[in-house]
């Protein structure tokens, strides 16, 4: 797992409760191969005026561990998911004074010489922690839990530190996810957003915390050079950043963005592990898959609820004058609307899904799969294969579109969202043009398919609301005037999808 000179951790904010619960873990005595021990640590960080070095993704610190110094040099210190694999370079000093001898990388040392004069590091802030460890092995793995609670101090702000940081010492990646799960199962999970290093950073900034936002996808930057195991990981990696950013979030927030995000990231892991299953495929990543589609679901009564509001009703109400039984219909949808979000609230902040979200944020680094495991083609041929695969199948059915019911129509509409999701992808090594106008009308008539499908989910607002609503012949009437606004417009939509299938099918392709 850990290459030369590399680190990997799993980092966690924790609250004073979750770290006394995880203290008090059994776990920890089953898994200790030595006694936990206690110590103050006090960091200083360096770094130019202008912070030359943060801007550059490099940290320089020298650590006091009870009169002992320790010059460490981290590169790469972006945590995703919780997990931190930064290039880290550290050796004993004899001051607290920055040491370009104790640098035996030749490389680093000669960009950061490049960067500044050694001469004009200077202190910018500190973290003071009072540190448990825990040395732990399972399965000839070990790794060392470090427990930190104290400050981070900078000239003009303090601010808590509490957190715990799984490292992986020596051995693969399924025991240490053991580990994980053993430890973490009991307390609120928070993955770490940013090393100690950001967090000092962000303190000397003195700007105000940032809101939690919805996170789009980001593009995979995967090279043709690579090997299907390399692709495979890049991928993951945006689909569970997705997933792992919008979870908290939907937990927290009322923006519906964060529950349509999740889903679409939750829909994305999964394509992502269909699109690879000829590859990579096991009995874990099918259970993944299915635990996934359950969450999927969960999730999904709450975005079609926000659909009904967005999409459906307010359009139609638009179109017409506002009246005491459309206000109360908008109303009516609203707290059914809230009602579920509270729901799915609970569901989602259940302690029951911490292995899951620990599986998720691990699966990028080889959790669930093995790289060495995975022969043969590298990721371009893979991306032209299943690309073609991922055609023929929406081609067959939607060359029959006249023909389908609303249950096949739906199913096609999946499959071109895999075939989308699959171009995304591997865009990075498909021709740029070709792959933009083909995902733009693609996407188009995935929007259209959408709609329709949408106008067929509003039938069930009668029932949603229920007898004593719709008892109502007043609402009753406005709900179906706003039913009927749509079908009529779904008409034309379907004509119109048929229209565009023509238009797309004869689209140059970006993988032929």
């Amino acid at each position: 797992m850990k290459g030369d000179g590399k680190e990997f951790e799993l980092k966690l904010e924790l609250d004073e409760e979750g770290l006394a619960s995880l203290a008090a873990n059994p776990a920890l005595k089953q898994l200790a191969i030595k006694p936990s021990r206690q110590r103050m640590l006090k960091s200083t960080y360096f770094d130019t005026p202008d912070h030359r070095l943060h801007k550059a993704g490099i940290s320089f610190r020298i650590r006091d561990a009870a009169g002992k110094l320790t010059q460490t040099v981290k590169q790469g210190t972006q945590v995703r998911g919780g997990v931190s694999n930064p290039v880290e370079i550290e050796a004993p000093t004899s001051g607290m004074i920055p040491d370009p001898s104790a640098i035996t990388d030749q490389a680093m040392l000669a960009q950061l010489r490049g960067l500044a004069d050694f001469g004009t590091l200077r202190p910018v802030f500190s973290v003071e922690v009072m540190r448990t460890t825990h040395q732990l092995s399972l399965d000839g793995a070990k790794m060392e839990l470090a427990l930190d609670h104290g400050q981070l101090r900078s000239p003009r702000k303090v601010r808590p530190i509490c957190e715990a940081e799984l490292e992986l010492e020596s051995g693969d990646l399924e025991p240490f996810l053991e580990i994980a799960t053993r430890l973490f199962s009991d307390i609120a999970i928070r993955f770490g957003t940013a090393s100690k290093a950001q967090k000092g950073f962000d303190l000397l900034s003195r700007a105000k915390a940032a809101e939690p936002k919805p996170a789009n996808a980001w593009r995979p930057q995967i090279d043709a050079s690579q090997d299907v195991a390399e692709g495979f990981g890049v991928i993951c990696q945006s689909t569970c950043d997705q997933i792992l950013n919008n979870w908290p979030g939907l937990l927290s927030g009322d923006d519906p963005e964060f529950a349509h995000q999740l889903r679409i990231g939750l829909r994305r892991l999964r394509s992502t592990l269909l699109v690879f299953r000829e590859v990579v495929d096991n009995a874990t990543l099918r259970s993944l898959n299915e635990e996934l589609g359950h969450i999927g679901r969960v999730v999904g009564g709450l975005r079609n609820l926000d659909v009904m509001i967005e999409d459906i009703v307010d359009p139609a109400l638009r179109k017409s004058k506002p009246t005491e039984e459309s206000l109360r219909l908008r109303e009516l949808v609203t707290e059914r609307c809230k009602a579920e979000r509270r729901k799915v609230r609970r569901t989602l902040a259940q302690r029951a899904w911490n292995p899951l979200l620990l599986r998720v944020a691990l699966l990028p680094h080889g959790a669930g799969w093995a790289r060495d495991a995975i022969h043969g083609r590298g990721i371009e041929e893979h991306a032209h294969s299943v690309l073609e695969h991922c055609w023929k199948t929406v081609r067959k059915r939607a060359d029959r579109l006249d023909a389908l019911s609303d249950e096949k129509r739906h199913r096609l509409r999946k499959d071109m969202k895999v075939l989308r999701y699959a171009i995304e992808f591997f865009s990075a090594i498909l021709p740029e043009e070709e792959t933009k106008n083909f995902v733009r009308e693609l996407k188009s008539l995935q929007d259209r398919f959408g709609y329709l499908n949408d106008v067929a989910l509003a039938q069930t607002l009668p029932e949603m609301l229920g007898t004593s609503e719709t008892a109502d012949p007043k609402l009753a009437e406005t709900i179906g005037y706003v039913l009927g606004w749509h079908q009529a417009r779904a008409e034309l939509e379907l004509a119109d999808a048929a229209r565009q299938w023509k238009r797309l099918r004869k689209q140059a392709r970006p993988w032929d």
